[in-house]
């Protein structure tokens, strides 16, 4: 009991990374550098959902022409996620372009690579979790309430991560 409430007691701060990026073994992708919960605070997830259901959409319609094909397709998720990119990036770049439009966003929020990356996260792989399963150092993750989250690090540190969910009630939904 006591190991628990040492774990759910407020921590400092972990110290921050320098900002930049840094590539992930074997996923050939740039993840951005900077405490976790820093790469989460600025993600509208309503639009990555919205994004992602158009795209799940066209790819459905695309696909559904030959299902031998398309479950080779899912077969290897890394095929389906480097072939589902140009579309994905054309959402993105589309929606952005509405956004800014409609005063929605600014264009000093754009970040249309990291958006891109985050929609094909929610299609092809755990969507909201990808980021944090992606990090190499974190080996588990607590979800104590839908905004208290615990990340325990392969060197023993603990850090609250970001808040991923908006209620518990969609927490236990998904």
């Amino acid at each position: 009991l006591t190991d628990l409430a040492e774990a759910i007691a407020p921590k400092p701060a972990a110290p921050v990374a320098p900002t930049g990026t840094a590539s992930l073994p074997g996923s050939g992708r740039a993840k951005p550098r900077g405490s976790v919960a820093q790469q989460y605070a600025d993600i509208d997830w309503p639009w990555i959902e919205e994004l992602r259901t158009l795209a799940a959409a066209q790819l459905s319609r695309s696909e559904s022409d030959d299902e031998a094909i398309a479950l080779q397709k899912l077969a290897n998720r890394d095929t389906a996620r480097d072939e589902a990119r140009p579309l994905v990036s054309d959402l993105v770049e589309q929606s952005i372009q509405d956004r800014l439009r409609t005063g929605l966003i600014s264009p000093a929020e754009i970040r249309q690579h990291q958006t891109v990356e985050i929609v094909l996260d929610a299609l092809f792989g755990m969507g909201r979790l990808q980021p944090l399963l992606d990090q190499p150092t974190i080996e588990n993750i607590d979800f104590l309430a839908y905004d208290r989250v615990i990340l325990e690090h392969s060197d023993g540190h603990l850090e609250d991560g970001p808040k991923i969910f908006s209620s518990d009630d969609e927490m236990r939904s998904w």
